[in-house]
């Protein structure tokens, strides 16, 4: 049995807790404790993170013009997403051996600066050069966040939604147009924290609405406006009277519901379907706490946007679902996946980046469908599991071990 412990944040100093069920899912994971609290490590994730800053640069490959993620002041390797993916170059070509006088963290950065990696994250996508972090999509302009979408543009977490312009955080979605956290909805417009919404304006909070305009917490309703029930004919009056196409309409509209907020009781908590969750914006959810954004999830803490988490801590925009991962972002579609960044569809992989549809690697950068490589370079079972072993005792004496990738080895700046 493990008792709860209050430690000293390494970073901020200011005090955290270590719940006993935590030292329960560190010991399953082998790892240790962590040394800072949950908010200084989501800080330390997000800065390897660059959604929405793009640049003007060349290709290190080709020397041809393209939009990137990285900076041409940066010392890193940027090739086109074609030329990443193809078979022209070889991730473990640039295999190096460990050298167990120097750190792990400072071999690593040097493998991250001679291995090439892509302008923008574009995965499966079709026509979305001008988006980054892009699975599965096609013909998306200028969306960051960007899953199983088709026809949008101009947005931030959108995932499975259609011809949706101008939304934040918006899911299941079509036809949507500057609403915020709104989920299953169809042809909804200037709203917020909706669920299951149709050809309605200015709501907030509503769920299975139809035909409304103005309404903050109203539920399976039709034909209201401000909370009021004006019927069909009411409703088709207020439009003509107040035409959408008219900014003024519009603002008249979002000021009467943002007053009527004051006076309608607010809810503390935004999800559904949940089980045992603490946080916000949380949907079938089972033992879920201290998670913000999560659709689907199941026994897992300190989750920051995503869907399908299970038996997993400390990870930050998880697409395509992931077990028994830890301290970890932009990462999906496998187990595992652990102090890494940009790795999906991989198993047992360990201190990695922009690493895909490989199993048992550690401290790999640009490695595809690969097995059993450190440092990019390839071993038999045998030898990688002993090598493994002694580079986590060696990162253990120099204090490494444990921790996520350090400020120094991010590729942005922090602002």
């Amino acid at each position: 049995m493990y008792n709860s412990e209050i430690k000293s944040c390494k970073n901020c100093k200011a005090t955290f807790a270590i719940d006993a069920s935590d030292f329960g899912f560190y010991e399953k994971i082998n790892v240790p404790p962590p040394t800072f609290c949950p908010d200084c490590r989501q800080k330390r994730r997000i800065i390897f993170r660059n959604f929405k800053t793009l640049y003007k640069r060349t290709s290190n490959k080709s020397g041809k013009s393209i939009i990137a993620m990285y900076s041409p002041k940066v010392p890193y390797k940027v090739y086109t997403h074609e030329e990443w993916w193809s078979d022209e170059w070889d991730a473990k070509s640039y295999g190096k051996n460990f050298d167990f006088s120097r750190p792990f963290f400072k071999q690593f950065n040097e493998l991250l600066l001679a291995v090439p990696r892509f302008n923008v994250m574009n995965i499966q996508s079709q026509n979305c050069e001008y988006s980054n972090m892009t699975l599965r999509s096609k013909n998306c302009y200028l969306v960051f966040g960007c899953v199983d979408n088709e026809d949008c543009a101009y947005g931030h977490i959108v995932w499975e939604s259609k011809d949706c312009l101008d939304n934040l955080y918006v899911h299941h979605s079509e036809l949507c147009y500057e609403c915020v956290d709104c989920l299953w909805s169809y042809k909804l417009f200037y709203s917020q924290e909706c669920e299951s919404c149709t050809e309605s304006v200015g709501l907030y909070d509503c769920r299975g609405c139809l035909n409304c305009i103005g309404c903050v917490g109203l539920q399976q309703k039709s034909y209201y406006i401000f909370n009021e029930n004006v019927g069909k004919a009411g409703y088709e009056k207020f439009l003509k009277d107040h035409p959408l196409h008219d900014p003024s309409a519009i603002a008249m509209i979002l000021e009467k519901q943002r007053e009527l907020r004051k006076k309608v009781p607010q809810r503390h908590f935004f999800g559904s379907h949940n089980n045992s969750a603490s946080g916000n914006h949380l949907y079938n959810a089972k033992n879920v706490h201290h998670s913000f954004d999560v659709k689907r999830g199941e026994d897992s803490k300190y989750i920051f946007t995503g869907g399908k988490v299970v038996d997993s801590y400390d990870l930050s925009f998880v697409g395509g679902g992931i077990e028994s991962g830890y301290e970890a972002i932009t990462c999906g579609g496998g187990q595992s996946t652990r102090f890494s960044h940009i790795v999906y569809n991989s198993t047992d992989a360990w201190y990695s980046d922009t690493c895909y549809s490989s199993r048992n690697i550690f401290g790999c950068s640009g490695l595809r469908s690969a097995e059993y490589c450190i440092l990019n370079k390839q071993y038999s079972k045998e030898s990688f599991d002993e090598l493994r072993k002694k580079i986590i005792e060696h990162m253990k004496k120099t204090g490494e071990w444990g921790e996520f990738f350090p400020q120094a080895l991010s590729p942005f700046a922090y602002n």
